[in-house]
């Protein structure tokens, strides 16, 4: 992808994360869904509960956790962080610089020779749209009235 792709198509948080792990970029290892926050919990319930010590203090710490976002950012055992489209914002600009400092992005040359090297063949006939001769089994004045009217 190029950088101008990027910055074009890359407008939501999953589009972030999907293009973060395609690139084994690290930036967004640490952001989750709202369901995948809900499966992560739901897998460490039992742990949570167990360094909890009691029912009042389980109550409390899932109560402390954060909802109503769409994603969050992990950052320790039961801490979950609201994400906005600012901090995706954010994020996006880390990714960039990442990607950046790496000189990871396509060259925008490189896809015009991959259009030309994967669609166009040396058997290419760049006079393909011109006329060919009509067989003669074929009806014209037929086609001239579906044409015409």
């Amino acid at each position: 992808m190029t950088r101008a792709e990027f910055i074009d198509t890359v407008n939501e948080w999953w589009e972030l994360i999907d293009f973060c792990s395609d690139e084994d970029c690290d930036i967004c290892n640490d952001i989750y869904s709202d369901d995948e926050r809900d499966d992560y919990i739901n897998q460490r319930l039992s742990d949570i509960a167990g360094n909890a010590g009691d029912w009042r203090s389980l109550r409390d710490e899932l109560y402390d956790i954060t909802t109503g976002y769409d994603y969050y950012l992990y950052n320790d055992w039961t801490d979950w962080i609201g994400l906005t489209d600012e901090d995706f914002e954010d994020y996006k600009q880390q990714v960039l610089l990442w990607m950046d400092n790496g000189d990871w992005w396509e060259d925008e040359d490189d896809e015009e020779e991959y259009y030309e090297d994967e669609f166009l063949d040396d058997d290419y006939d760049e006079d393909w749209f011109e006329d060919e001769p009509i067989p003669s089994d074929i009806d014209t004045q037929e086609f001239e009235n579906l044409i015409v009217g």
